[in-house]
């Protein structure tokens, strides 16, 4: 299959190239279409993914609630990474 390698190797430049630990695409119930690891990181991106995207859907569900439009962008920062 084309497609999916295309996408694996996407998140595999954009990890490279970032400094990142990993990357991950996935679907709009927070299930993983493909994903990167690098060899630095400490945790499992599946798992990250899974429970940001419970994060996500709340958000979107207040976005909605609030009728401010679509969620663009969301993004976590603490004292060590970047989500």
């Amino acid at each position: 299959p084309i497609l999916p390698l295309m996408f694996k190797e996407a998140l595999k430049n954009a990890v490279d190239q970032t400094g990142g630990y990993a990357g991950l695409l996935m679907d709009f119930e927070g299930i993983p279409v493909e994903s990167y690891v690098g060899p630095e990181s400490p945790f499992d991106i599946e798992v990250v993914g899974a429970e940001v995207s419970v994060l996500v859907k709340q958000i979107q569900r207040t976005t909605s609630m609030l009728d401010a439009g679509a969620t663009e962008e969301v993004s976590f920062k603490s004292d060590r990474m970047q989500t």
